[in-house]
């Protein structure tokens, strides 16, 4: 009779392909719909007002909140992955995204 010890370290056997295929896509669509509100809000603000305070209150060119715009979306595309990939590899005994949002908030407000 095989011990205790010896059914412990037996493989594990691979998922078949029904097993490894995933969300369903009706889940995949309410998870994306969820941050719908949200990302909705900040392309009011960031789209709209910030066009609007800086061509109307300070009165840029508009050329020149084109090339803002530009900027802060080639460092958001570049930016985004690397942080996503440094939270990836965070191993902290508060897990991997926490000690980010603790430590970085702070630093940021300065």
């Amino acid at each position: 009779l095989p011990s205790k010890e010896q059914k412990a370290l037996e493989p594990v056997p691979l998922p078949s392909k029904e097993q490894k295929a995933g969300l369903q896509l009706r889940y995949k669509l309410a998870l994306a719909v969820g941050g719908d509100g949200s990302n909705m809000i900040y392309v009011i603000i960031e789209g709209f007002f910030l066009n609007a305070y800086l061509l109307e209150r300070c009165c840029l060119d508009p050329a020149i909140v084109a090339v803002i715009q530009l900027t802060k979306g080639l460092f958001d595309a570049f930016n985004d992955p690397v942080m996503g990939f440094m939270t990836d590899r965070t191993r902290s005994r508060w897990g991997r995204r926490r000690p980010w949002l603790l430590f970085a908030g702070p630093v940021f407000g300065l």
